[in-house]
């Protein structure tokens, strides 16, 4: 892992992490409440941070709330990342942010971090 960065948005935190041999692939891990005033900062953020990957693995597990604000931050992201043949993969969900993105049904949800990487060195959905 090679970088690590923190927003400056008391709501909702990044750590961004560029994997070892997996030169096209994101690492983003989430912390905070993804709520109406957290979603449109993080959406750029998050645009931002991945437009060089093609593939985007997001770490949920130390977000306890996501509004319908945050399910459309990362519809976004998914869509850009489907346009160039990327792929978006959610890890680590906690019950209630698990619930929501089920109700979406575009997303790839995995268990675990390790879960989602290997789906993606697979290239599969699930």
């Amino acid at each position: 892992m090679a970088q690590a960065n923190e927003t400056d948005d008391s709501s909702i935190a990044i750590e961004e992490s560029r994997l070892e041999n997996r030169e096209d692939t994101l690492l983003l891990k989430l912390s905070g409440k993804l709520d109406l005033f957290a979603a449109d900062g993080l959406e750029q953020k998050l645009i931002h941070a991945a437009q060089h990957a093609r593939h985007v693995i997001v770490d949920l597990s130390g977000v306890p709330y996501l509004s319908s604000s945050g399910l459309r931050v990362f519809i976004g992201l998914h869509k850009q990342l489907e346009a160039r043949a990327g792929s978006l993969r959610l890890a680590a969900l906690q019950p209630p942010v698990e619930h929501v993105f089920r109700l979406a049904p575009m997303f790839a949800l995995y268990p675990d971090v390790s879960a989602a990487m290997e789906a993606t060195d697979r290239g599969g959905a699930a």
